[in-house]
């Protein structure tokens, strides 16, 4: 089990890395008013991007009709580049570079609430686990040492939330994502570690991590299952 937890911490850190934020063509003010420029960077840059949301858009945000949305939106983009139009291209690159930072935003809204959720209830199965042994210790000391030494999945689900804040913050939704899923990894580690079962209610964000779409009948599983 603690390979499976792994391989997912994995997979949400690698899943956005490839992905350049959506405006990327900002890191070189010098050519940042080139249409080729902006052209051949948001050509690739938001290819990207809408490829490493297609599970979030499915699982948190709007499902295919969204994703759609947006794919063909860089699809004129696209046919106007191939018409040589130059200056209508690069003004569709940015139109729609800035429709995928706004869809990521919106979606790594709802992953922070989940992270958090997560966060909150691992946080509380570690307190009554450690509670649990100390009750079964005699000595002052030894309880102390158990509430403060801490676990380290819990310490780097903390940190990996803070991460992800600091990258919405700083208008990088696609990296805020990958962190908090990062986040809720580590999470799935702790419960795995103290031998706690995950509630049903943390299916979704089981196969979210794993970049797998959450179906209907996966959620009618998850509601039988209340």
């Amino acid at each position: 089990m603690k390979s499976r937890w792994l391989t997912l911490l994995a997979m949400a850190g690698l899943l956005f890395i490839a992905a350049p934020y959506a405006g990327a063509e900002e890191e070189n003010p010098t050519l940042a008013n080139d249409p080729v420029y902006i052209v051949q960077t948001l050509m690739n840059n938001n290819y990207m991007n809408i490829r490493a949301l297609y599970v979030p858009i499915i699982n948190y945000g709007g499902g295919e009709k969204e994703f759609y949305r947006i794919l063909d939106s860089y699809s004129l983009a696209v046919t106007l580049y191939l018409h040589r139009k130059m200056p209508e291209s690069a003004e569709m690159f940015r139109k729609n570079a800035a429709e995928i930072k706004e869809l990521a935003a919106r979606i790594a809204k709802k992953y922070r609430e989940d992270s958090e959720k997560i966060h909150t209830e691992t946080v509380k199965m570690y307190i009554r686990s450690k509670m649990q042994l100390a009750l079964k210790s005699r000595t002052v000391e030894t309880e102390i040492t158990m509430f403060t030494t801490g676990d380290v999945n819990i310490s780097n689900a903390s940190d990996s939330i803070r991460m992800a804040d600091r990258y919405m913050e700083n208008g990088r939704p696609l990296d805020a994502i990958a962190y908090y899923r990062k986040s809720k990894a580590y999470c799935f580690a702790a419960f795995d570690n103290y031998h706690v079962p995950l509630a049903d209610s943390f299916r979704m964000d089981i196969a979210d991590n794993s970049n797998v779409i959450y179906t209907e009948q996966d959620k009618a599983k998850t509601c039988v299952n209340c």
